[in-house]
């Protein structure tokens, strides 16, 4: 592939990416309220009773709804986006499978490292939080 046959499929790649991701955040959108619920559940159930998380600024709040959409549609979204690098690592660079083999390896490993990172984390701020309560 010539330079601007690399160029023409990475700007592809990135179009698809990045339309997917916007059409899952508008239904993310829907569902902020219900999964900010969720995520600050493990904080406000070690608040005392009748108080609440507040929100520092006037637009705090629609920003933070915004966030949590956009962060939950990237997490639903994460597969495709990833099988889009995969595939133009794959085509553009012609990765022949002696090179394959050690790419899977390590994204099934950085995914791993990931997910207890994510565990440990959600770990951490509960103990936090009760210590703290």
């Amino acid at each position: 592939m010539t330079f601007l046959e690399h160029l023409e499929e990475l700007r592809k790649r990135i179009f698809w990416s990045f339309t997917v991701l916007i059409g899952a955040v508008i239904p993310a959108w829907f569902f902020s309220k219900e999964l900010y619920n969720i995520l600050a559940q493990p904080v406000t159930q070690f608040l005392p009773e009748g108080k609440k998380l507040a929100f520092t600024s006037l637009t705090a709040p629609f920003m933070l709804y915004i966030k949590v959409s956009f962060l939950a549609a990237l997490f639903f979204t994460s597969p495709f986006i990833f099988f889009q690098i995969w595939m133009f690592g794959v085509l553009a660079f012609g990765l022949s499978e002696i090179f394959k083999i050690p790419l899977r390896r390590a994204l099934i490993i950085s995914f791993l490292f990931w997910a207890i990172k994510s565990l440990l984390y959600i770990g951490i701020t509960m103990l936090s939080m009760r210590f703290m309560g």
